[in-house]
């Protein structure tokens, strides 16, 4: 793609990109795009897996950080995710009052597929532009 090119894509983009991120972030995408999980991952409990793949583990206060809640939210949303199967609590080797949040098999799995749909989605959106 020419210079000028991208340049026109990226003025187009930036025009969009509030727009964009609201539909990014909305549920009915998010449920289309991934219809077995259904109402059971928000957009945000979908945010805190992809953190949890990318840290590969990660304490509660600094997944709530990252997701940008309080603590007690981020503790809800792991035990919502720890319900489906996708996510476990285990302890930090030298602290005992730590606890680290660990994907499971089913998580990376489900992450891994998450990740080549929204892949797909955006050649997509950008094959249209």
């Amino acid at each position: 793609m020419s210079r000028p090119s991208l340049r026109s894509l990226a003025a187009e983009l930036s025009t969009y990109w509030l727009e964009l991120g609201s539909i990014l972030a909305s549920r009915r995408l998010q449920a289309s795009l991934h219809p077995e999980l259904g109402s059971k991952l928000t957009p945000s409990k979908l945010r805190a897996l992809d953190l949890l793949a990318e840290h590969g583990g990660l304490r509660i206060g600094e997944l709530a950080d990252r997701v940008g809640v309080d603590d007690t939210t981020a503790t809800r949303m792991v035990d919502r995710i720890e319900e489906l199967g996708l996510a476990r609590r285990g302890p930090v080797e030298g602290d005992r009052r730590a606890i680290v949040v660990e994907l499971t098999e089913d998580g990376h799995e489900l992450v891994a597929g998450v990740l080549s749909q929204r892949h797909q989605f955006f050649v997509d959106v950008l094959a249209t532009l």
